[in-house]
């Protein structure tokens, strides 16, 4: 969000015109997907802590993540500098990193290479919540609100 809000004005009044929507870069994902990015997050001899793995519908579940649009163009916001979506498994290991609370106990991540390390003091921390009206997005937004994330 910052690198398109940084852009200079002009820039963005000729990418954008009069229509201002910008969707940010996003992943759609399976369950499978993501079973699959918390193996390779998570060491091998710790995955059993986090218990069985079952795969059984939530009917009031389905029909709000059915309602969720499945592909997005993004394009705008990337050419305004917006960085791309990262992998499952990024995504995965940044929400453990950021909420160590919610992962099990004995629960330990695979190392991040040198080259991957996050440092989010390096840098500015911003987070864009949508539906932060109701439900999990208010639960997000109250908790980054709360502070002691960043």
């Amino acid at each position: 969000m910052l690198a398109v809000h940084d852009e200079p004005s002009r820039v963005v009044d000729d990418l954008l015109g009069y229509d201002r929507t910008v969707f940010l870069p996003t992943r759609s994902v399976s369950l499978r997907q993501l079973e699959e990015g918390m193996r390779k997050v998570v060491e091998p001899d710790s995955a059993a802590r986090l218990g069985r793995i079952v795969y059984e519908e939530d009917e009031t579940l389905s029909s709000v993540v059915g309602s969720f649009p499945t592909k997005v163009d993004s394009g705008r916001a990337v050419a305004l500098g917006a960085p791309p979506t990262p992998s499952v498994e990024d995504m995965i290991r940044e929400y453990c990193e950021d909420f160590p609370d919610a992962i099990a106990d004995g629960v330990r991540l695979v190392p991040r290479k040198p080259d991957e390390a996050f440092d989010p003091a390096a840098g500015r921390v911003v987070a864009v919540i949508t539906g932060a009206g109701s439900g999990i997005g208010r639960a997000v937004a109250v908790r980054l609100a709360g502070g002691g994330w960043g």
